[in-house]
């Protein structure tokens, strides 16, 4: 176990991430970390654990709020937290066990490789008060023997309490329909890899144009496939990047390809954050789900963006509108495509959103195939 001197040096080196850092929180063998200002508690008298749970979100006032007893509360810490080379554990302090107060019902084991706020299981004992930015529990770090595989779970960049979600749809070893990608693309000529990572980094560009790029900026990559957007946002923004996809493969790919993004293997469905976004993209995404789902997709989307924020979406298009499963089965799993003509997206997008600006190209990694490709970066409607 680190002593509290170890933290701080390796906190300075990059070992440890714990954000913001105060010194002054340190103990002989842990930091103190404090709960943030939201709660979350679950709204349902049964909770089914084959299904998401609907939450309400409560907001801890300056003046105080009354934990009762018997009742589970989901916090969060206020520092981001976690290490690529540690175990990291988190606990209740003395003083607040003193008082009756859990922290941690069942989970202070972290994962080496998680970085993000911590989701607190506060459980009382007694009637307690509670105010935002306590000082409430201890984060230790242990050092681990053996060989060392990074997190990549669905609670990674946590930010805010983090409700249980289910698995959702996440796909892993043979039946995972997406992992060809990868073998597709290696296939590719250096000239076609090219001209395809020169169309993301165009289409970025055409983006930024209408955002204020002097500010550390957040996005999210729906759907981040092979990380080529994820690429495109390190070279051109300053800021935190966070991609998400379903498919394991393609995360273990992005995490050996990029530099600085978070990867998150998560269902974006079942996805719930308090956080807002500048700048979301969804390349080949829409057209993964029917069509009559599609405006409920965008209202999630559009409930993450922040009042002056983009979204880039993308998707092919067609002569005709249809929707199904592809006969082209791939991994052992048909997939499903929702063919989109153009007039139909840009009318889809436009009742749910203020269209800023929209593009088609053509093809570029099939040549069987060759589909048009429309691009459309929009904003919330005034």
């Amino acid at each position: 176990m680190l002593t509290g001197n170890q933290i701080a040096e390796d906190v300075k080196s990059g070992k440890i991430v714990i954000s913001p850092f105060d010194e002054s929180l340190i103990n002989p063998n842990s930091y103190n970390f404090r709960i943030g200002n939201t709660l979350k508690v679950y709204d349902e008298e049964v909770i089914d654990i084959r299904h998401k749970p609907k939450t309400r979100e409560i907001e801890i006032p300056e003046d105080g709020i009354i934990i009762e007893p018997n009742k589970l509360y989901l916090g969060h810490t206020i520092e981001r937290m976690g290490s690529d080379s540690y175990i990291p554990m988190i606990g209740g302090r003395s003083s607040t066990g003193r008082l009756g107060l859990f922290v941690i019902i069942t989970a202070p084991l972290g994962d080496i490789g998680y970085a993000g706020q911590w989701t607190l299981q506060l459980y009382s004992a007694t009637r307690i008060k509670l105010y935002p930015g306590q000082q409430i529990g201890q984060i230790l770090f242990i050092s681990p023997k053996g060989d060392i595989d990074l997190y990549r779970g669905k609670y990674q960049s946590g930010v805010g309490p983090q409700p249980y979600t289910g698995k959702g749809l996440l796909y892993e070893g043979d039946t995972d329909p997406y992992s060809p990608m990868i073998e597709e693309y290696n296939k590719l000529s250096k000239q076609k890899k090219a001209l395809l990572e020169s169309e993301i980094d165009l289409s970025l560009s055409r983006l930024l144009q209408h955002i204020d790029t002097k500010e550390k900026l957040l996005a999210l990559d729906i759907g981040c496939g092979l990380g080529l957007m994820l690429k495109s946002f390190e070279k051109k923004i300053d800021g935190t990047i966070i991609g998400m996809d379903t498919s394991a493969k393609l995360i273990d790919y992005c995490i050996d390809t990029t530099t600085k993004s978070h990867l998150m293997l998560h269902d974006f469905i079942c996805w719930e954050t308090d956080k807002r976004f500048d700048i979301i993209t969804m390349l080949a995404f829409i057209h993964l789900f029917p069509k009559s789902y599609a405006s409920i997709l965008l209202e999630k989307v559009s409930k993450m963006m922040k009042p002056e924020g983009l979204v880039l979406i993308s998707t092919s298009i067609h002569d005709k509108s249809k929707e199904g499963y592809e006969n082209k089965n791939t991994g052992g799993r048909k997939r499903y495509r929702a063919r989109y003509t153009r007039k139909e997206l840009l009318s889809l997008i436009d009742k749910k959103l203020d269209i800023v600006q929209w593009w088609e190209r053509n093809e570029i990694m099939d040549d069987i195939n060759p589909k048009k490709w429309l691009y459309i970066i929009a904003k919330l409607s005034q």
